[in-house]
C-alpha cells in the first residue's frame, strides 16, 4: 500500500528513487508486478463465480501478462533502433511499477461490464458473443462506459510511461512516442494474431479437460 501510495501521489519523486535502475530494485519491480496481477486476479473472481464462468477462462489473465512482457520486451528493441541507450532491466523495472498499478486499474475501469455481463466481456477479446446476451441500451451504455474507460486508462498509462522514460533517458516525449509505437505494432501483431489464438485453444482444450471431470 505504501508503495502504491507514493508511486499515485508522487510519480516523479519515485523515479527518482528507483534510479539508479539495481538488481535490487527489479526485484522489488516484479514483486510490485505480481502482486499487481494477483489483485486484478482476485477482483474478477467474484464476477466470475456470479456469472458462472468457466475456470478455463481465467487463462486469459495468463495471457495478459505474457502480451505485457513480450510489449515491454518490445519497446526496449525500439527503443535500441532509436539508438536511446536503454536496457532491458531499466525498462523492465519502469514498467513492472506502472503495469503493477495499471494490471488491477484495467479491471476496476470495465466495472460496469464486468456487473452486467461477466467476466466474458474481458475473456472474449475481439469476440462480441457476449453483446447476443444484453439488451441495445445496455450494449451502448457499456460501450460509453468501456471507451471513457479506455481514455482515462491510456492517459494515466502515459503520464507514467512518457514522464519516466524521457527522465530516465533525458530524450523528448516525442520520441519516447515513436518508441512506444514501433515497438507496439509489432507486439500487437503477434499478441493479436499469434498469442490469442494458441491461448483461445488452450483455453478451448482446459475446459473440455475441466467438463470431463
Amino acid at each position: 500500500m505504501k508503495t502504491t501510495a507514493r508511486l499515485v501521489t508522487n510519480r516523479k519523486e519515485f523515479l527518482i528513487e528507483i534510479t539508479p535502475f539495481s538488481n535490487e530494485q527489479f526485484k522489488k519491480s516484479m514483486k510490485y508486478f505480481e502482486v499487481g496481477i494477483v489483485v486484478g486476479f482476485l477482483f474478477l473472481v467474484p464476477f466470475h463465480v456470479i456469472h458462472a464462468e468457466s475456470p478455463s477462462k481465467f487463462i486469459f489473465v495468463v495471457r495478459q501478462v505474457i502480451g505485457i512482457l513480450i510489449y515491454v520486451y518490445a519497446i526496449h528493441i525500439a527503443f535500441k533502433i532509436l539508438r536511446v541507450n536503454t536496457s532491458f532491466k531499466s525498462i523492465a523495472i519502469m514498467m513492472g511499477y506502472i503495469w503493477g498499478l495499471m494490471f488491477p486499474l484495467n479491471f476496476v475501469l470495465s466495472l460496469p461490464a464486468l456487473i452486467e455481463i461477466g467476466p466474458s466481456f474481458l475473456f472474449e477479446g475481439m469476440n462480441s458473443n457476449w453483446a447476443y446476451s444484453v439488451d441495445r441500451e445496455t450494449i451502448r451504455i457499456i460501450l460509453i462506459v468501456g471507451i471513457l474507460g479506455g481514455i482515462v486508462f491510456i492517459i494515466i498509462w502515459l503520464r507514467y510511461v512518457l514522464t519516466w522514460i524521457s527522465a530516465a533517458y533525458n530524450i523528448k516525449k516525442g520520441k519516447v512516442i515513436v518508441g512506444l509505437l514501433l515497438g507496439g505494432l509489432p507486439s500487437g501483431l503477434i499478441i493479436g494474431f499469434i498469442l490469442g489464438p494458441i491461448f483461445k485453444t488452450l483455453e478451448r482444450l482446459l475446459g473440455n479437460w475441466l467438463l470431463a471431470f
